[in-house]
């Protein structure tokens, strides 16, 4: 069974209490998450309306990558508590944890590419063919990641 805090701004805090997360398709307890007080509300939308830490699109590209890494490494593990809280298959949690990957992968090609201005490479850099870069970048929405402001 997993156990969390509440945190607010990556710090834990007290909070009002516990909840307990349930399986929606057996009723079995998975877990049991801190629940937050007004206080730490106020403090979280306080956090989250600060100005975020400027990044270089190097810095970006490393973030994503890394990001990416993490949860590749860890995706069966993901796939089988989304399947947990959620009740999902683990076939459809299997897949949305891939689904998650192919985005992260695709706004990394884009930060990277950004840096280098040229598609081969980007490609060389990133250790996959040309062919795969073009397939990859053709796959990526164009208005949240192509399009979107720096």
């Amino acid at each position: 069974m997993i156990e969390t805090h509440c945190l607010v701004a990556g710090k834990p805090t007290a909070g009002a209490g516990r909840l307990e997360v349930r399986n929606p398709y057996s009723g079995e307890v998975v877990g049991t998450v801190g629940t937050a007080t007004a206080t730490d509300v106020d403090n979280a939308l306080h956090a989250a309306c600060k100005e975020p830490p400027k990044l270089t699109r190097f810095e970006r590209s490393q973030l994503l990558a890394r990001t990416r890494s993490l949860l590749e490494a860890q995706r069966e593990d993901v796939a089988r508590l989304m399947t947990h809280e959620s009740g999902l298959c683990l076939r459809e949690t299997r897949y949305e944890v891939g689904r998650t990957l192919d985005e992260v992968e695709r706004d990394y090609i884009i930060q990277t590419l950004k840096i280098t201005k040229d598609k081969k490479k980007t490609a060389d850099m990133l250790g996959i063919s040309l062919r795969t870069l073009y397939n990859r970048l053709a796959a990526a929405p164009q208005s949240k990641t192509v399009g979107a402001p720096e």
